[in-house]
């Protein structure tokens, strides 16, 4: 029987707490904990010398709990948000879809671990479904069969070799079991209410399900009390990005792309410029360094971390001096990897936007699709809305199975919307490769640093992201930052690849770098970090 969506939370850690009954007091709670640390503000004691203190004055327990929602009232009415950053829950999420993880890891201040949509197997098993669909069997109906023909398609495309799971995993929607390992602090538990509330037409409404699960679970963590303080502050919590928005709101993506239009290659605009001479000179030092100990695998042994300590030096230094701003269409696949960067600040389409006018197209092209007359023209036309992997565009057959299972996913999306079915619920059925407008402001550290680029150039990194990466590095290269660029490499650049299984693209940098070397230097690293573990454990 294929499950509805019924997210289940369990609670598996809180804090932070403070446990004082060897000294006759009670347990502190994370509310207590934190209200008593935040006193260490005002006198030179530590927060446990404040818990006792505090706990001597006061003359019954419910006094104590008084003054703890006054200080931290006052505290978090203050806009101090240290105090709801600092209150955490662990939770871990059971019965949802995938769509999850669009709604919950763009956030700054949290922390998720989330299944793989690469690396897990996608089996008809996967299927689940919004609640809504089984009050109207029509929609349910087309949902499932449109689900389980793109699973079987993505199954005939890997088991025939037609193209990488990667890529055909960009057929098959969202709306598939997942879960999650979730770590919220109360600032962030917030932000997520509010902005599920704020955008609750158009927010899969699991999402607002799962915070609403855990803010119940408050009053038995002892953490009530931030939680109201944040609700009656004035002060908002950070935005995050997230692509259930109404399509119709003017904001500066939508602006950008009045302006230059929807991208079918990245663009790039510099904000601001760090080079002068001193700057140049770091990095001319910088490209010696390299040439020096990259020469000689010897030196990469004795220390393969030198370069990073003193790229991170310069980024330190440098910045908040440098701020490019890049404008790219990649699939919805392909956001979920950016938006995990939270070092960037980034911008994303709205969903129900990029789908209508996916399904405008497939309307326009729809007499191609069905005889087969597929130019380079509307190949292209159609690839500004949705990916087609570049195995396909020379494969007329799978071209032709690839574009009808688009198509029945978007008639599907508009049947379920047709038939009064929330587009938070319908957008279940929208395959992961459908396009979205991204807008990212990137800075020093994610350029040349150990942030963005590097793992994104990385050979094991996804490829459409991987490709688009390239490409921005190379409008880096043709602009005033040319120097940056070749700065902007893989992480392997630093003269060790860092992965399981090496990819052999550190050879650009390293002509002598072998696997037995590889493996040698990992086990090497492997045994320091045991002789490091034991000593911390002495």
């Amino acid at each position: 029987m294929i499950p509805i969506v019924n997210p289940k939370i369990e609670i598996i850690d809180y804090g932070p707490k403070m446990d004082l009954t060897n000294m006759g007091f009670p347990k502190l709670n994370p509310d207590q904990t934190i209200s008593l640390a935040a006193k260490m503000t005002y006198k030179d004691k530590t927060a446990k010398e404040m818990a006792i203190e505090e706990l001597e004055k006061a003359e019954s327990l419910e006094e104590f709990n008084e003054q703890v929602k006054r200080d931290s009232y006052e505290s978090i009415a203050r806009g101090h948000a240290s105090l709801t950053t600092s209150s955490y829950l662990v939770a871990i999420a059971k019965g949802t879809s995938k769509l999850i993880d669009s709604m919950l890891t763009g956030i700054k201040f949290g922390s998720f671990l989330m299944p793989s949509g690469r690396r897990i197997p996608i089996t008809l098993e996967n299927i689940i479904y919004p609640e809504s669909l089984a009050k109207e069997p029509e929609s349910l109906v087309g949902y499932l069969r449109c689900s389980e023909k793109n699973i079987n398609f993505y199954k005939e495309l890997i088991d025939k070799q037609i193209t990488s799971k990667e890529e055909a995993a960009k057929i098959v929607q969202y709306g598939l079991s997942g879960g999650g390992f979730l770590v919220f602090p109360i600032e962030s538990l917030y932000a997520y209410k509010q902005e599920f509330e704020d955008q609750k037409e158009f927010m899969p409404k699991e999402g607002l399900t799962i915070i609403n699960k855990i803010i119940d679970q408050l009053k038995y963590t002892g953490q009530t009390i931030s939680f109201s303080g944040k609700e009656i502050s004035p002060r908002d919590s950070p935005s995050f990005p997230h692509p259930f928005t109404d399509p119709k709101k003017f904001d500066y993506l939508k602006l950008m792309r009045s302006v230059s239009g929807v991208p079918e290659e990245p663009t790039m605009k510099i904000i601001l410029n760090p080079m002068n001479n001193y700057f140049s000179k770091k990095i001319e030092d910088i490209h010696k360094f390299k040439e020096e100990k990259f020469k000689d695998l010897s030196l990469i042994e004795k220390d393969s971390t030198e370069l990073d300590y003193i790229i991170r030096d310069l980024v330190r230094e440098w910045n908040e001096s440098c701020l490019v701003e890049f404008l790219t269409s990649n699939s919805w696949r392909v956001w979920g990897e950016v938006k995990r960067h939270r070092t960037i600040n980034q911008q994303v389409d709205s969903i129900y936007g990029a789908t209508q006018k996916a399904i405008n197209k497939f309307k326009e092209v729809k007499s191609n699709i069905d005889s087969g007359e597929l130019n380079d023209e509307v190949i292209e036309d159609i690839s500004k809305h949705f990916v087609i992997p570049s195995s396909l565009k020379q494969n007329n057959e799978y071209l032709k199975k690839w574009l009808s299972r688009i198509s029945n996913s978007l008639d599907t999306y508009e049947l379920m919307v047709n038939n009064g079915i929330p587009i938070s619920d319908a957008i279940y059925i929208i395959p992961r490769g459908i396009k979205l407008t991204i807008l990212k402001q990137v800075g020093l550290r994610d350029l040349i640093g150990d942030g963005f680029y590097s793992l994104r150039l990385c050979g094991n990194a996804e490829p459409e992201i991987r490709q688009t990466s390239e490409k921005e590095r190379a409008l880096v290269k043709n602009s005033k930052l040319k120097s940056l660029s070749e700065l902007m490499v893989p992480k392997c650049g630093s003269g060790i690849c860092p992965e399981r299984k090496c990819c052999g693209r550190i050879k650009q940098f390293i002509p002598d770098y072998t696997p037995e070397f590889h493996e040698e230097l990992h086990k090497k690293k492997f045994e320091k970090m045991k002789s490091l573990i034991n000593k911390l454990n002495s």
